[in-house]
């Protein structure tokens, strides 16, 4: 079949192919009548019109190609995987709404490769739960100038912008509401500031809490704190849904990382954040347009 060129768009709405051209680049210093410009994108739709992004890139210096890198440990864990991917769709979503494609590469958190990822001469990156250790080794892979946007990783260098849900006062926030001892389950980060943060936060008593591994593990230490009488904080929508299968909904308080919410059982305290993703696409969207923060 063949490819539709900025020719036909022309001769089917009977315009010039510069003003295709400006309007499908949208060129901005260029005047053009809003039936003009509506009459072409129509056109351009429905011939299939599929733009050249090499020939597009040479000329505005951009690649329109954005990454999402996300570490992954060697287990397939859903209290992690599932808002991972929730995250990862929103994203993708509102940056191809913005006319970027988007790069999803499963990186190995104790040992990144990038080769393949820096080929692509991204013109953003977003960074998924990265070790101190490694972050500096992804960072120093991609050219100065191109936007690195860090999420739910702690990570001292005032360079990088950092998306972190504020899980200190969430905490805070959680103990206050009770007027029994709490116990803490989470999720465990690759980053370790942030695992360090979490576990910090409350100065919570010996066996109060849990880092989750498994269901099994996790009943056992639901047990024993209701036993205690102990209110359970759980930090994550997907392992609150495990904790509430073995106690009292109402004995239970989740932070939303995931904006997950609604899959808990009614009774359940919630406390929720933000909408992450578009966090992250406002500030991406801000250096790309050297917009001041």
């Amino acid at each position: 079949m063949k490819k539709t060129t900025l020719k036909d768009i022309a001769l089917e709405a009977g315009v010039s192919v510069a003003t295709v051209s400006y309007i499908l680049n949208n060129v901005q210093n260029q005047t053009i009548p809003e039936d003009t410009r509506r009459k072409v994108q129509e056109t351009a739709s429905r011939l299939n019109y599929v733009p050249n992004l090499t020939a597009k890139s040479l000329v505005k210096g951009e690649t329109k190609l954005i990454g999402i890198l996300i570490n992954r440990g060697p287990r397939i864990e859903p209290w992690r995987s599932i808002p991972q991917e929730r995250f990862v769709m929103e994203l993708e979503r509102l940056m191809t709404a913005e006319g970027y494609h988007v790069i999803v590469v499963s990186l190995d958190a104790a040992a990144p490769k990038l080769d393949v990822v820096v080929e692509r001469k991204l013109d953003g990156v977003f960074l998924i739960d990265v070790h101190e250790e490694a972050f500096y080794s992804i960072s120093n892979r991609f050219k100065m100038g191109v936007p690195l946007v860090v999420i739910d990783s702690l990570i001292e260098d005032d360079l990088f912008h950092k998306i972190v849900p504020d899980f200190a006062n969430a905490l805070r926030i959680a103990a206050e509401q009770q007027t029994s001892e709490i116990a803490l389950i989470t999720e465990r980060f690759h980053n370790q500031a942030l695992n360090a943060l979490l576990e910090q936060t409350l100065s919570l008593p010996s066996g109060a809490y849990h880092w989750m591994a498994d269901e099994d593990q996790l009943r056992h230490f639901v047990d024993e704190q209701t036993q205690r009488g102990r209110h359970i904080v759980v930090v994550n929508e997907i392992i609150g849904l495990y904790a509430a299968k073995h106690t009292d909904p109402a004995k239970l308080t989740v932070i939303c990382t995931s904006d997950l919410a609604s899959l808990l059982p009614p009774d359940v305290r919630t406390i929720t954040f933000r909408n992450k993703a578009a966090i992250a696409f406002d500030v991406m969207m801000k250096h790309i347009r050297r917009l001041p923060s």
